[in-house]
């Protein structure tokens, strides 16, 4: 069974619903499955797609994060989430259960994350009992700063849904999340010109206002001829 799966889009749903199993380990299959999907949010340009994280009754930090697995397995995934980071769609992560394993790879790459009441976040284990030193440590600490990640990476543990939102890890709580989720998705203006503006916020981490400045101005150049009507370059 696929642990990553579209599901059928109701009437008037915006983009792509995927589920996620969050208790799989990092296998070629994980891998396959997470390209096809960025495959074809790439090939059917929706206006946002929502990751449902779907976690089971396993504490995250009983489960091993990746597992038996190689190196190429680990490249291949990262440069997968790249790709979903970076998508035309606006992304929509939605926890419910116990997130663990990669599901925090995934709930990372998302523009926003919405949680249902009872969930639950913890950063990945490897077998050692440490956090598996991948990229999300990287995106904690640029988006939650330093001494969130710190806390995060060198003394993990299982956060509630209300604590998540306190360390910036989700965005909102909501009874029916993926129907905020849904909600959201209606509203998410996707294509090319949310991929730039999220490049930008992206870049301005680890960027200077110099190095920076042209790449504004290209997306402010590229949004007033578009307001006249002229090709964007």
């Amino acid at each position: 069974m696929s642990s990553i799966s579209v599901t059928t889009a109701r009437p008037g749903d915006a983009g792509l619903v995927v589920r996620v199993d969050t208790s799989a380990a990092l296998a070629s299959s994980l891998v396959t499955d997470l390209t096809g999907l960025v495959d074809r949010a790439e090939d059917t340009r929706p206006g946002a797609v929502v990751v449902h994280l779907a976690g089971g009754d396993t504490p995250p930090g009983d489960r091993v994060w990746p597992g038996a697995t190689e190196i190429v397995h680990v490249n291949r995934w990262e440069q997968a989430l790249r790709r979903l980071e970076r998508l035309g769609a606006v992304t929509i992560a939605v926890v419910t259960g116990r997130c663990g394993g990669g599901a925090l790879d995934l709930l990372l790459a998302c523009d926003h994350r919405i949680a249902a009441p009872d969930a639950s976040v913890a950063p990945p284990l490897c077998d050692s009992g440490q956090v598996w030193p991948g990229m999300a440590v990287h995106r904690m600490t640029t988006q939650l700063g330093v001494r969130e990640a710190r806390r995060l990476v060198l003394f993990p543990q299982e956060i509630t849904a209300l604590e998540a939102v306190e360390r910036g890890l989700v965005d909102d709580v909501a009874a029916d999340p993926l129907a905020a989720a849904r909600a959201k998705a209606a509203e998410a203006g996707g294509g090319a010109e949310a991929a730039i503006r999220r490049r930008l916020v992206l870049d301005a981490a680890t960027t200077s206002f110099e190095e920076s400045l042209g790449a504004h101005l290209a997306a402010c150049d590229r949004t007033l001829r578009r307001a006249e009507g002229e090709p964007a370059r």
